[in-house]
């Protein structure tokens, strides 16, 4: 066997992992995520959306799956010259992924990081206007997808932004490229569980069409992202 091969990833419970080393691996998938740019991807869709808003407008937003609270960070920044206030409710399953980015967030009034779970959100009905996750729907099954997206279209007044790993294998080849740069086994399993995980846009659509929700679409970005995006009428 070749000393390169990559083997078949699997998905690692980061919650078992002593503090200093995990609290270094979500530092480091905090970086990647900024070099792949998901971040970029969800304000891209959420600048198309903004036009419509009116000046000094008060937009709330859930951010699903946040861990290291990179895109609510990246919103708050992005609003600093905008004439409208935003709120963003940051949310993750695991709360030590949270934790220390907490601290990180003081700066920032209109982020606000919680702990919980999906589909089964402790929201009202359009308790937000919009609904975001970024990286997060490759860990679901798609029957999973399907129902959580009904959830998001439950909570969210507006609309939806999703962005995620298109299953290529270019985008193996290029997450695989940083993670063995990390130098981090944790990362460079993690790294590619993701995009192994990760659709095809057949399946995608398939979601999609099983979910009922009309006024969502699919746009591909680059060779390895994707967006299903979409604002009710």
């Amino acid at each position: 066997m070749s000393e390169n091969k990559v083997e078949k990833p699997v998905k690692i419970n980061l919650e078992t992992f002593d503090e200093e080393t995990l609290q270094d691996t979500y530092h480091l998938i905090r970086h990647i995520n900024h070099y792949v740019g998901s971040a970029r991807l969800s304000l891209l869709h959420l600048e198309h959306f903004s036009k419509k808003w009116k000046k000094n407008e008060r937009i709330n937003i859930l951010d699903v799956g946040s861990g290291t609270s990179g895109i609510p960070e990246a919103i708050a920044n992005w609003t600093l010259d905008k004439n409208f206030r935003i709120s963003v409710t940051g949310t993750d399953t695991d709360l030590k992924a949270l934790t220390p980015f907490q601290r990180n967030m003081q700066g920032y009034k209109e982020i606000n990081l919680i702990q919980c779970r999906s589909p089964q959100f402790p929201f009202r009905d359009q308790s937000f206007d919009y609904v975001i996750s970024s990286t997060f729907f490759h860990q679901l099954a798609n029957r999973e997808a399907v129902e959580t997206l009904r959830s998001f279209d439950r909570i969210a007044k507006r609309g939806m932004i999703i962005t995620d790993f298109l299953k290529r294998e270019s985008a193996l080849t290029g997450l695989a490229t940083i993670a063995l740069l990390s130098q981090n086994l944790t990362i460079q399993n993690t790294s590619l569980f993701s995009v192994d995980r990760g659709f095809r846009r057949y399946e995608i659509e398939t979601i999609l069409t099983q979910s009922r929700l009309d006024y969502l679409f699919f746009t591909e970005h680059t060779e390895h992202q994707f967006a299903v995006v979409g604002e009710k009428k």
